[in-house]
Formats: structure tokens, C-alpha cells, sequence
């Protein structure tokens, strides 16, 4: 039930499986880091008759064996996990409001092992590296171009490319501390 796409084989093929640290609300508020939210809506997949509640899916987000990125929608800034910098730039992609099962919300923090790069010098990096036909190059060209940044990324040693303006895209989850209070979509997170 993976992504089909090149970074999400990138990171399974290379065994990146790292999991967020996981920490109660009021540990986590008093932690330093930039403070994020993430909002998922429970799905079903009619293909594979396969269905998951909004918490089910936050569960794979903080303790699922394999990283789940991003892949048809939403990859303006490379494949991952997307993050927003605050509470109701996430929910805007929330359904429901009131129905945890329906609409979950995630809070997090960029730890110490957070590395981050914005996304202009992740796409400038890739396609230097392209034009130069460098080794790293000939193995971005073949990718998908969502994709490539976030390989670049994580080649040159960072887990976390910044959109410049609110959104965060996780490229690995060992640079996350995250509650492990899921909460509905709210006004307000507290």
C-alpha cells in the first residue's frame, strides 16, 4: 500500500523506516522547535475494498513500519509528509469538523535531528546535478520530477525541505517529535 513513485522506492529500498520520537501534549509544549500540524481524513480505497478512520492513519504517520509519502496530490514541494506551520493552514485540508474518525489532527515539532533545506535550492541542487551528468544526476533523471528534489534532498544530508512560506514536507520522520494526542478538527488547537 505504498506510493508508486520514485522517492517513496528511495526510501524503502534504501530501509529509511525511522519513526518520529512520540511525546505527551504537555511534553511537547515544553520542547523547543518550530511547531507543526498535520490533517488527515479517513479513506477508502474502492479497488481494494480497504478503508482507515482519520486516527488510523495518524497511527501510521507516528508508528507505521514504512514511511508513507505523499503521491498523486499534494507534492508541490517534493514527495513526503506535509506539515503546516500552523494549526488552521493544516485543517483547511481537514473534511469534518467535531469527528475525530473523520478528521485528525496531528501536532508536531522539528527536533534537534531536523536538517532543512527550502525547496528553490532542493530543486536548483537537482537539477544541477542533471545538467552536470553527475552520478547523483543520471540517477535524478530518471525520477519522477516530484520526486526529485526530496532524493536531492536526502542525498545531500537533510530529512526536511521548507515550501519558504508555512508548509514543511517530512522527508524522514526521525526529524519529528510528535504528541500522541490526535485530536478532532477544531477552531483551535487547544
Amino acid at each position: 500500500h505504498l506510493a508508486d513513485n520514485s522517492f517513496q522506492r528511495f526510501l524503502y529500498n534504501s530501509k529509511i523506516t525511522d519513526k518520529p520520537n512520540i511525546v505527551d501534549d504537555a511534553t511537547l509544549d515544553t520542547m523547543t522547535g518550530t511547531e507543526i500540524f498535520r490533517t488527515v481524513n479517513d479513506v477508502y480505497n474502492r479497488n481494494k475494498d480497504l478503508s482507515y478512520t482519520a486516527p488510523q492513519v495518524a497511527k501510521q504517520v507516528m508508528a507505521g513500519r514504512d514511511t508513507r509519502v505523499s503521491d498523486t496530490g499534494g507534492s508541490v514541494y517534493g514527495r513526503g509528509i506535509y506539515f503546516a506551520d500552523n494549526y488552521s493552514g493544516s485543517t483547511s485540508y481537514g473534511n469534518t469538523r467535531g469527528n475525530v474518525k473523520s478528521t485528525a489532527v496531528m501536532r508536531a515539532k522539528l527536533n534537534n535531528n531536523a536538517k532543512v533545506l527550502d525547496i528553490t535550492n532542493a530543486r536548483n541542487g537537482a537539477r544541477q546535478e542533471i545538467a552536470n551528468g553527475s552520478k547523483l544526476g543520471r540517477v535524478l533523471s530518471r525520477c519522477d520530477h516530484e520526486s526529485q528534489a526530496s532524493i536531492y534532498a536526502m542525498s545531500k544530508g537533510y530529512n526536511v525541505i521548507s515550501s519558504g512560506h508555512g508548509y514543511y514536507n517530512i522527508l524522514n520522520r526521525n526529524a519529528l517529535t510528535m504528541s500522541s494526542d490526535v485530536k478532532a478538527k477544531a477552531s483551535s488547537w487547544k
